[in-house]
């Protein structure tokens, strides 16, 4: 508990810095602080599901950023039926692999089809998309400059949202993109909003804009209308079509025949908990007790330097954790693992789906400390000192 109270008086000292900063109308810094207490509130459970002042305060920020003089564009697709999809990045993790699901099942209902990415992280790599990314040849990819400013991409957003005048904005966003949020808040068309909610588990921003919320499973329109008082939802369990190419060997990879392989799939903000159960620590220990044991993480890394304080410091473990990615095809490193762990403190679905399909055996855990709460009130800590322990030691019958 006394964790979860140093993460709440935290989270409350970065909010009160963004509502300072609006106040004095710093958009652009209080937009830095509302993503950094989303993305702690996301990283570390302190008994948040969604924060109202955010959302107000995103919305605020939307309406004072929206050109007053501009009208909705009218052209000559006015009567087409057209749908948006926004998503924070493209080519990482089990979201844009449902992104690309959706995109393909609704690609003859639409007459025009646009997709918006907002390139919400702040690391210096972007993660474009072009038209080869997705299942849909006529979808129409638009990518916000990484390098502009978030006021800038807001503002840049509103207006095309606006002018397109979508019948249907679908959000696959990350919990903290504060560029979706903001500028689907203050348009002035009325489209109808799906949010795909796929932290059902954790803090989201975009609770005050959602019109119709899809979930992957039925514990997460529960955790909706309990915890964040949403009523409207759906649930669509997820599918893979992926089938692991056991085409390639451990030796293509330079690892010996006789050697094992473990895997984890997801954003790199995933595993960025510095309490217990801590990711790379359990990894490391993992790998210092079986020599002829190699890890992959595949995910979005960042720079080589931001990079460096997570690897282990001794070489041989070092070149036994492999670090890299993003990568549009995953199978081959589904075909030649011998089982998955899950990313944590952040888990996610798609990739248990896909580990299942590959008939891989899956180290996770299930966190039976983590209390339904409502917004303001705080749960349990969500891990026990022993997970890291018990992770190794599934991990340990795995590999034996």
């Amino acid at each position: 508990m006394n964790n979860v109270n140093k993460d709440l008086n935290l989270y409350n000292s970065i909010k009160d810095k963004a509502i300072s900063a609006f106040d004095q109308n710093k958009f652009e810094e209080s937009l830095d602080y509302i993503r950094t207490a989303a993305l702690l509130a996301w990283q570390c459970h302190c008994g948040l599901w969604y924060d109202n002042e955010l959302e107000c305060l995103l919305s605020d920020v939307g309406e004072g950023l929206k050109d007053k003089n501009s009208r909705i564009k009218e052209n000559e697709f006015s009567s087409a039926k057209k749908i948006v999809y926004i998503t924070s990045a493209v080519n990482v993790g089990g979201l844009t692999i449902l992104l690309n699901h959706w995109v393909n099942l609704l690609k003859n209902d639409f007459e025009e089809k646009i997709i918006y990415i907002t390139n919400s992280y702040t690391s210096k790599k972007p993660f474009y998309g072009n038209n080869t990314t997705f299942n849909d040849p006529e979808l129409k990819v638009y990518n916000l400059p990484y390098k502009k400013r978030y006021t800038d991409r807001i503002q840049e957003l509103i207006k095309a949202l606006n002018d397109a005048s979508p019948d249907y904005i679908i959000l696959f966003t990350d919990p903290d993109d504060v560029i979706a949020v903001s500028a689907v808040s203050a348009l002035d068309v009325n489209s109808k909003i799906i949010y795909v909610n796929h932290t059902d588990h954790a803090f989201w921003l975009g609770k005050n804009i959602v019109d119709t919320l899809a979930c992957f499973r039925r514990e997460g329109a529960v955790h909706a209308k309990q915890c964040r008082d949403i009523n409207n939802s759906f649930v669509i369990p997820i599918s893979t079509n992926i089938n692991p190419e056991k085409m390639y060997s451990k030796e293509d990879f330079d690892i010996d025949k006789d050697s094992t392989v473990s895997l984890s799939v997801g954003t790199f903000p995933k595993v960025l908990g510095d309490k217990n159960p801590n990711y790379f620590n359990t990894i490391t220990r993992l790998l210092e007790q079986f020599p002829n044991h190699y890890h992959f993480f595949i995910t979005n890394p960042p720079d080589k330097l931001a990079l460096e304080r997570y690897l282990p410091d001794k070489p041989d473990v070092r070149k036994r954790l492999v670090i890299d990615g993003p990568f549009s095809n995953l199978a081959p490193y589904y075909g030649i693992a011998d089982f998955l762990i899950e990313t944590f403190p952040i888990t996610g679905y798609t990739v248990q789906v896909e580990a299942m399909a590959s008939k891989l055996p899956i180290v996770a855990f299930k966190n039976k400390f983590l209390l339904f709460s409502s917004a303001g009130n705080l749960s349990s800590y969500p891990f026990s000192a022993s997970t890291e322990n018990q992770i190794i030691d599934f991990s340990a019958k795995l590999i034996k």
